[in-house]
């Protein structure tokens, strides 16, 4: 019931909102500790990844970080490798991806990972920096999840 009532909060308080900017720094605030929590409890390379890249006290191990309230995501660059660390805030699944392909243009940067029978894809576009396109697909090329993630505060 705990981990449910969490859960709602955290989609409640990341979803759209239309409060003034004061209420907003606090509902950021919770939302950020709310997210810091499950991310603890979950204890997977993706989720300490994750915190470290939201909450790192050092600027050279923080990155940004994209949720739309259910899924958070953040890709890490290794030597000319890009890793895709990802969390289902709601299931509290997670998964760390290597070994990325890059299509680059000026338009558009997309990343793409292979994993048993699946392809994950996180396209960005440099003139819109603050929103990503995490899409899934099957072996088959039949999407299976096209989800909008947001950057983080």
């Amino acid at each position: 019931m705990k981990k449910f009532l969490c859960i709602a909060c955290l989609t409640a308080l990341i979803s759209v909102n239309a409060v003034p900017a004061t209420a907003r720094s606090t509902k950021n605030i919770f939302a950020r500790e709310v997210v810091k929590g499950i991310l603890i409890n979950i204890g997977s390379e993706a989720a300490q990844e994750l915190l470290r890249a939201m909450f790192s006290s050092s600027p050279e191990e923080r990155r940004d970080a994209f949720t739309d309230g259910e899924y958070l995501v953040s890709i890490d660059q290794d030597e000319g490798d890009f890793i895709y660390y990802g969390v289902n805030l709601e299931t509290q699944d997670s998964i760390t991806l290597r070994s990325a392909t890059l299509e680059s243009s000026r338009e558009r940067q997309v990343y793409s990972w292979s994993n048993v029978g699946y392809r994950y894809q996180v396209a960005w576009r440099p003139n819109d920096p603050e929103v990503i396109r995490l899409q899934v697909f099957s072996d088959t090329g039949r999407e299976l999840l096209y989800r909008l993630l947001y950057q983080t505060e």
